[in-house]
């Protein structure tokens, strides 16, 4: 082991070999100058090892994470090529599963493994934002560190979305999908969907995927339950499984295009925690005992008013689908509405169940829609305002939802429904307090998505546009947070940071809009981020948030020290 390297401008000295591999060797090491530790990577003396690491080196200073190592300097000597990079401190996922499966012989607790996931699939898909695949994800290069920071290491293999490259290996074998060996198509964000769906099966079973390529078992219970659980915990494990292993399957895919999105993926991942669940848990339950409550209510009135008996029917089936498992909910529910078509609650609750997951798939977008079609004429004014809460809930849907078999406009035609309303003679009742900030956000949302479908093509933005976006981001923000909706206003801030992350490239100057609106934009944002910290299951969308906002702080403080 070498005692000293001299780089271009600072001297390094070897603490320690972190690695080894085939195409080079990887060092701790003390910088003389400023003392303070990184990682050295050191290719072989062949092209291919060479150019590797320059590629790396390439990549590596493009992005702009708190996730991946930044590039400190490079050089080439005695046909070698000489890497320094920011040393993260931690345990690879390699090293941590091995720790966890000599003893137990299982794999990780769901709720173990979802902080890290939730982070890993942020990363990557901010790269497939980048147009970079990273290609060999596996449990040796994703990084934790002690407050469970999740860091993603060796961009060896990576390259940009629609590259002809070739890396030796050909990625890691059972996290490589089958097109990365039969070279059906090329590489893209599906690949690394693929890869990110082994590994969550890896880390909840224990199951090496190199040992049954492209086969990946159901998870059940006793993968991390054991027999002294409560019932009420059984029920959590099972809806975690259930959402799991709908999950993995959709990862895992032979064919690539019927694979998740990285928003699917981690929206998912974001509710199936098992205090997500038990909070959805305790809402069903509360549900139910009102329901009961009428129906017996109901049941006793109808002994003396026979007319009355459709109703009672109509409150049991509603009754049944609260306390009864999804499918058979969600069959009793169908039944209620095909009973009574203009009454909303079976509507609603409906809807309830499907969201259960956090997303409305095309699927079941394709049933509600087919039964309000059905039923168009069958809305009543009694229950105008149960149908306005239907209509702006199937509006947000739409606008979040990650698949791509809903139009803009459809979400649009939603919303102007509500934005049409009589908010000042409705009563929401428990929403009644919001009902014209929903009215204001639906007039705002509506317009941006058809602004959204029509723009499908790309056509440039004129400035007034520009302008007229952030003057309703800021109208939208001036509305109070309101922790009964914080999966909606923080998709609405990520959606509106999003929106400048494309706008502002690095080194880039903002035109539009002073510095001072952005400011207040930004302290906005800051203030409704700073009311979900005691809210379940916020940090991860709260965390990719911040990270949005810091590089673009970063990125425009390029552009001021450029000019």
């Amino acid at each position: 082991m070498p005692e000293q390297f001299v780089g271009i401008h600072n001297g390094y000295e070897v603490k320690n070999i972190l690695g080894i591999g085939g195409l080079g060797q990887v060092y701790l090491v003390r910088c003389l100058e400023d003392n303070r530790f990184y990682a050295l990577k050191v290719s072989g003396a062949d092209e291919l090892s060479a150019a590797i690491l320059h590629r790396e080196a390439q990549l590596l200073s493009v992005v702009e994470h708190p996730a991946f190592p930044d590039v400190r300097e490079i050089w080439e000597e005695d046909e070698h090529v000489y890497l320094v990079m920011t040393y993260i401190e931690g345990q690879t996922l390699a090293e941590i599963i091995e720790e966890q499966l000599h003893p137990t012989g299982r794999g990780f607790e769901a709720d173990d493994v979802l902080p890290w996931m939730i982070q890993l699939a942020e990363c990557l898909e901010y790269l497939a934002a980048q147009r970079i695949v990273y290609r060999d994800l596996k449990l040796s290069n994703v990084m934790i560190d002690e407050n469970g920071k999740v860091y993603l290491v060796d961009f060896g293999s990576a390259c940009y979305l629609g590259e002809d490259i070739t890396v030796k290996g050909m990625g890691t074998p059972g996290f490589a999908p089958p097109e990365q060996y039969s070279h059906s198509c090329g590489p893209g964000p599906w690949t690394d969907i693929y890869s990110f769906g082994a590994l969550l099966h890896f880390l909840l079973t224990g199951d090496d995927p190199s040992e049954n390529l492209f086969h990946f078992r159901k998870l059940s219970s006793s993968d991390w339950w054991d027999e002294k659980s409560q019932r009420r915990r059984m029920c959590c494990r099972k809806m975690q499984i259930r959402r799991l292993n709908r999950l993995i399957e959709r990862c895992t895919q032979s064919d690539p295009k019927k694979r998740s999105d990285w928003e699917e993926v981690r929206k998912v991942l974001c509710f199936s925690g098992s205090e997500e669940i038990s909070t959805s848990f305790r809402r069903i339950r509360r549900l139910a005992l009102g329901g009961m409550t009428v129906f017996f209510l109901v049941y006793g009135v109808m002994t003396v008013f026979y007319s009355r008996l459709d109703a009672a029917a109509y409150e049991r089936h509603l009754s049944m689908a609260e306390t009864g498992e999804q499918e058979e909910a969600d069959r009793v529910l169908l039944e209620a509405i095909e009973q009574a078509p203009e009454n909303p609650k079976a509507y609603l609750l409906l809807y309830d169940s499907f969201m259960q997951d956090g997303i409305l798939s095309a699927e079941e977008w394709q049933k509600v829609q087919h039964l309000l079609l059905e039923n168009r004429n069958c809305k009543s004014g009694r229950h105008a305002a149960e149908w306005i809460v239907l209509d702006y809930k199937i509006a947000m849907a739409l606008y979040l939802q990650s698949e791509g078999a809903v139009s803009q406009q459809q979400a649009a035609d939603w919303f102007q429904a509500v934005a049409d309303s009589d908010m000042k003679n409705l009563d929401l009742r428990e929403f009644d307090h919001r009902k014209f900030v929903w009215q204001k956000r639906a007039e705002i949302l509506g317009e941006w998505c058809r602004t959204s479908d029509q723009s499908s093509f790309r056509r440039q933005e004129t400035e007034e546009e520009k302008r007229r976006f952030w003057q309703q981001a800021a109208l939208l923000l001036e509305d109070d947070f309101y922790p009964g909706e914080v999966r909606w206003e923080l998709e609405l801030y990520d959606r509106i940071l999003s929106r400048v992350m494309e706008e502002v490239s690095v080194g880039t100057m903002l035109q539009i809009i002073s510095g001072a609106d952005f400011d207040a934009i930004l302290d906005r944002i800051n203030l409704g981020l700073a009311k979900t910290n005691n809210i379940e299951k916020a940090e991860a969308m709260k965390q990719q948030i911040l990270d949005k906002v810091y590089i673009i702080k970063k990125r425009l403080m390029i552009g001021e020290a450029a000019d």
